[in-house]
């Protein structure tokens, strides 16, 4: 979904081709463009997308293998889009945890294909720079089965005197291992090419930054969602 108080002037839309993994395969995932146009006549690209969710703590192969043919097709469908234009912005839960990226190589992967099949210049992680180089966290910790890896139980609808409970209801074997991690899966990415043009924006960042919504003590749930927001702002560069 995107919502702008800036007039939408093109739409357009991506379903994924590659089959999707999983549970996902019963949903239709993609990608939503939007081209709005700016108080000063630019032009400014934006691009949102959900993309295959992993349920082990490391992503499959086959889970890894989705992600990256998907990552192909926004890359491919985000350059079409843009036409000539020299500046978007791209956003969404990717599902791409990049505190992994030691082990699977798969945020590296997005943002070289983002850079190298779209035709940009650089493709800048808006989070990952005010985070002084670390990948914060933007879900909540997942509880995971350490021999399996795979999710026990999410802690993110649970009050917070039931985690405990609802990690053993979920899992019986009271000495099997469980540890609490969260995951970097939500991204805020600001595409540019080394060029201005009269049409369209040139963007600058002036801060990014995730937003948990943790509740209040009296209420019984800790977070409105399993996942944290992602907040830029963007300044227009003249």
């Amino acid at each position: 979904l995107v919502l702008s108080k800036f007039p939408i002037i093109k739409k357009s839309t991506l379903t994924f081709q590659c089959p999707a993994a999983a549970s996902d395969s019963l949903a239709s995932k993609g990608a939503i463009h939007a081209l709005l146009a700016l108080p000063d006549s630019r032009l400014l690209d934006v691009f949102t997308s959900h993309t295959q969710a992993s349920y082990e703590y490391t992503a499959s192969e086959a889970i890894d293998r989705v992600q990256r043919k998907q990552i192909e097709e926004l890359a491919t469908f985000i350059a079409a889009s843009m036409e000539d234009r020299c500046c978007a912005v791209f956003g969404g839960d990717l599902n791409i945890d990049a505190q992994q990226d030691s082990t699977t190589g798969t945020y590296t992967f997005m943002m070289e294909t983002m850079e190298n099949s779209s035709s940009f210049d650089r493709c800048e992680d808006l989070l990952l720079a005010d985070e002084g180089g670390a990948h914060p966290d933007t879900s909540v910790p997942y509880s995971w089965d350490t021999v399996s890896g795979k999710e026990v139980v999410s802690g993110s609808y649970l009050g917070r005197s039931d985690v405990s409970a609802a990690i053993a209801i979920a899992n019986p074997k009271a000495n099997a291992g469980i540890e609490r991690k969260a995951a970097r899966y939500d991204y805020l990415l600001l595409l540019s090419k080394n060029r201005k043009d009269s049409a369209s924006a040139s963007l600058r960042k002036v801060k990014a930054e995730v937003k948990k919504f943790e509740q209040p003590a009296a209420c019984p749930f800790m977070y409105l969602s399993d996942h944290f927001a992602v907040a830029g702002e963007l300044e227009i560069d003249e």
